[in-house]
């Protein structure tokens, strides 16, 4: 058998042999596979509910919208954690060429996405479509879509070690989100040029350092609006803002809504 990340797999060539889609809503709140394991490679999306996955001690939570990879010979039990669950269950093999050995893409159950992305959502839907129509060349079509659309967001995913370089300023910002300061010293913490910095930021977080602190104090002053009978001149100045304008502004400009029409909405 042959391990191959998802991140690797445009190194590998391999071919689909079988393949089993379906749409389940199981009766038995629990399940745990036998001494052998699975006997194939198999993705679960939830569609409703909530279950959880369990295997060496570890366990991964899957609520609605979450997509599972369990790798063939996994030992791992299943129990439901909402009243009812409906999910979208694939089952296949995937061997090499022309070595003709199995493959696995994960040495132990491994959630892909939490919130898996509409187009993903939608080759699932299709693939079990067309295992009820038996329509075998276009299963194998939309499992290697599948597949090659989870290799990209493993490929794109920032690693451990871009999170690291750049958690000094991380932690800075989330410490310092109410000061103004000078945003060419967070690449200084983590010595780097401005330019490198910010691009390995972005990476990580998806934001420049001024949107990640500027989301930050959006959020502190919604839990102040609130949860605490303070004013919005008060809260403007325990943020860091230079007046209650610009703070209103600000907060506008991000929810959507005004500081008073915010408290009103949800009060």
């Amino acid at each position: 058998m042959i391990f191959c990340p998802f991140k690797n797999l445009n190194n590998l060539t391999f071919a689909i042999d079988y393949i089993s889609s379906v749409e389940m809503i199981p009766k038995n709140a629990s399940f745990t596979h036998s001494l052998k394991g699975r006997g194939e490679n198999g993705f679960i999306f939830i569609l409703e509910g909530e279950c959880e996955f369990s295997f060496n001690g570890e366990k991964i939570n899957a609520p609605k919208d979450t997509l599972v990879f369990l790798p063939k010979g996994t030992k791992h039990s299943y129990e439901r954690k909402s009243q009812s669950i409906k999910y979208i269950r694939i089952d296949f093999d995937a061997y090499s060429i022309p070595d003709m050995e199995y493959i696995i893409f994960s040495k132990t159950p491994l959630k892909i996405f939490d919130k898996t992305p509409d187009k993903c959502v939608n080759i699932l839907k299709q693939l079990t479509k067309s295992f009820i129509l038996n329509h075998t060349l276009s299963e194998k079509a939309l499992l290697f879509e599948l597949l090659s659309n989870i290799c990209s967001f493993f490929e794109n995913k920032p690693s451990k070690d871009n999170c690291m370089s750049v958690l000094n300023a991380i932690n800075y910002i989330e410490k310092n989100y109410t000061k103004n300061f000078e945003k060419s010293n967070l690449a200084k913490m983590c010595n780097m040029s401005d330019s490198y910095f910010r691009t390995r930021f972005k990476t990580v977080t998806g934001l420049s350092p001024t949107e990640y602190q500027n989301r930050l104090r959006c959020e502190k002053a919604k839990q102040l609006i609130l949860s605490y009978n303070i004013n919005i001149s008060k809260i403007s100045e325990m943020l860091g803002f230079e007046s209650v304008y610009y703070f209103s502004r600000f907060f506008k400009k991000s929810t959507g809504v005004s500081p008073l029409n915010f408290k009103k909405l949800n009060n």
